[in-house]
This record gives structure tokens, sequence and C-alpha cells, in this order.
């Protein structure tokens, strides 16, 4: 808990301060804005190709490296003053970020068992979320107060170090690795389980809203003449939103299904999509700030219904001796629709305006929730896995 509270607390904390730094200060382009989203989901494809490089280190070992290595290229990035090399140096760390959450998810088994699973679970997004809240608007003050993203950045790389340290020093009864796989196996994955193939249809639709806000929200601020402590305290009050979410909500929730389990994430960022869509199809007032603020917090719970839902799913439905291959599955989904929508979002805002990409966002949103509130939407009942070979 402690490294995730340093590692995800950080890079969460940071997440939309990256684009809007490139955005309003170094002059990026909307484009550019929408592969910075975009590349972190990049990481949950690594494995589709490279899952055997990756298999040859233990899950544990893998981590503590990418730590590491996203503290390296992020002090490399506090640095620049140019668009080109800072979005690509933040891309990376980004990758990096999105291959954690991987091999984090499945070494998930190996940490706590199927009871006590969602109770950890909700605690350690609980611990992330209250520290992604302070780092925001940490991060946020500082770059706003020195004009500059450098101190913020340093700071974070030391603090992200701090987390490669604190994960090497978990003690494990062994060193788990990855097992191999094909892609072919997870085409037919996607393809041959008809609860796995209503996930990644539904999930991939929803993109437009989970992956593909980022480049809206981004554009938005600058429209409202946000600054990076505003941007910051958005963010923040996001976190509170998933905060309440993981202490009140989740852990009175099964997360037992398939797409079924995303019934809280799709419900509430509807909700969210639509305090946008109202403060972008009005003039910007004093108002806009505290409009906002609603919006992300609802958006936030929505997180925490997604975050609960991701690392259980792909466990709930794989077979005996799939787990890892099913949760890969669905992070390459993840991944591959997560590359896709925040470059097609940031076009649309590019190409027409911000109105027209959040009315997409609010049908999307309201689509998936309907979709997913429908009776028998999870199939037959979740199979016993290899890991939880009692489960019915």
């Amino acid at each position: 808990m402690a490294s995730a509270v340093l590692f995800v607390g950080t890079m969460h904390g940071l997440s939309l301060l990256f684009g809007f730094i490139a955005y309003k200060n170094l002059g990026a382009s909307e484009l550019w804005v929408g592969v910075i989203a975009s590349a972190g989901y990049c990481g949950y494809f690594w494995n589709f190709f490279l899952n055997r490089l990756t298999a040859r280190l233990s899950l544990r070992r893998g981590i503590v490296v990418m730590m590491a290595t996203s503290a390296l290229l992020l002090s490399a990035a506090a640095w620049q003053d140019t668009a080109g090399p800072y979005c690509l140096l933040v891309m990376v760390v980004l990758l990096m970020l999105g291959l954690y959450e991987v091999q984090y998810g499945t070494l998930v088994r190996h940490l706590y068992d199927q009871d006590s699973r969602p109770r950890l679970l909700s605690r350690r997004h609980l611990a992330i979320a209250v520290a992604t809240a302070g780092f925001a608007l940490g991060f946020g003050a500082m770059c706003e107060a020195s004009g500059q993203h450098l101190p913020a950045f340093l700071v974070a790389a030391v603090i992200m170090g701090g987390a490669a340290a604190v994960f090497h020093g978990i003690p494990m009864r062994a060193e788990h690795h990855m097992e191999p796989f094909h892609p072919w196996d997870v085409v037919r994955t996607a393809l041959g389980d008809p609860r796995f193939r209503r996930v990644v249809i539904i999930l991939t639709l929803y993109g437009w809203v989970g992956a593909g806000s980022q480049p809206i929200l981004t554009v938005l601020y600058k429209r409202l003449e946000f600054g990076e402590a505003q941007v910051g305290q958005l963010v923040a009050i996001g976190t509170v939103g998933t905060l309440l979410g993981l202490l009140l909500i989740t852990p009175r929730l099964r997360f037992a299904g398939g797409i079924s389990n995303y019934r809280l994430c799709f419900g509430a960022s509807s909700v969210a999509m639509l305090v946008y869509g109202a403060v972008a199809f009005n003039d910007p007032g004093p108002w806009s700030f505290a409009m906002m603020g609603i919006g992300a917090f609802v958006f936030g719970i929505s997180l925490a219904g997604f975050s609960l839902a991701m690392q259980t799913t792909g466990i709930n439905l794989a077979p005996p001796g799939k787990t890892t291959l099913y949760v890969n599955a669905l992070m390459i989904v993840l991944g591959v629709r997560g590359m896709v929508m925040p470059l097609l979002s940031a076009k649309v805002v590019g190409t027409w305006d911000i109105r027209t990409a959040l009315t997409v966002s609010i049908v999307v949103a309201c689509v998936c929730a309907g979709a997913v509130l429908m009776p028998g939407i999870d199939g037959r009942a979740v199979r016993a896995t290899a890991d939880d070979p009692q489960r019915p």
C-alpha cells in the first residue's frame, strides 16, 4: 500500500497536469494532448507482442524496474521547455504506468485471496485516492507558483524512486512470473468467449468517455481560463469522489460478474458528462468552477467502480489455468481503445468544437449505462478459476 501511495498516487496526481502543461505552457496542439492521454494505454498493449520478454523478470522485480525508470524519465522531462521532447518523455512515463497496472493486475491473485480481494483492493484504492488528492493540490500549486513544471516534476521523481525502494522490500514466499501467451490466444479469447466479448464491445464504446475525456477536459479547462492550481484542485475533488466511492459504495457491492461489474462506473460517468456538457453549452461564469467540481466529483465515483471492476472481471471470467491470459487480454483491449479514443476525441475537438465532443460523450455514457443494466447481461454463471476452485 505504501508503494502504491508513493507511485500511483504521484502519477495520478500529475496525470491531467501532463497534458495541460503541454497545451497551455508549451504550445502543444490538441493532437499532442490526445497522444499523451493515449500513452498510458500503450503499456496495456505491450504484452500483446512482448509478453515473453516481460515474463523473464518476476512480476515484483519488473514492477520495481518500471517505477525506477519512471522516476528517471520524469526527472529528464522536468528540464524540458519545448513541446516535442517534453511530450515524448511524458509519454514513456505514462507507458510505464500502464505496464505497471498490467503487471500488478496479474500479481493481484498472489497478494489477496478471493474472499478478501474486494475489501483489500478497496482499501488500497482508498489510500491511493487520498494520496492523489494531496499530490494533485501540491503539484498544481508548485507549478503555478514557480511558473514552470521543474520543481514539481523533480519532487515527484524523488517520491517515485522511494516507491521503487519500498516495493523492492516487499517479502514474498516466491517470485511469481507472468505465464507467456501467444497473441492469437488473446484474439481467440476476445472472440470465443461470449461473456468476454460483451465486455470487449461495451468497454470499447465506453473508451470515448473513459479514455477520451482527458483531451476534451484539457481544452475545456483552457476555454474556462483555469490555471494549474485550479486543475490540481479539480483532480483533488475528483479524487475525493473516488475516495468516498471506495469507502462507502464499492465495499457494499459484489464484483463477481463480467460486464455487470461496471454498473456503478457507467451510471456515475453519465451524470458527470451531463454536468460537463452543461458547462460547455453555456458562457463561462463564476459558477463554472463549482459545476466542474461537481462533475469531477461524480466522475471520481465512476473511477472507483471502474478500478474494482477492472481488477476483478478478468479473474471472474477466466476458466481454470487461463487467469493470466484473461487478465492480460482485458488490459490489451483496454489498451487498444485507450490508444485510439484520446486521438479521436482530440481530433473532434480540433476539427469541430468542445460541444460536439461532449455531446458524443453524453450519448456514449448513457448508452453504456443502459446496456449494462439489461437483465442477464453477464450470461451464464461465473466459472471457477484455477486459483479459486471452490467458487461457484
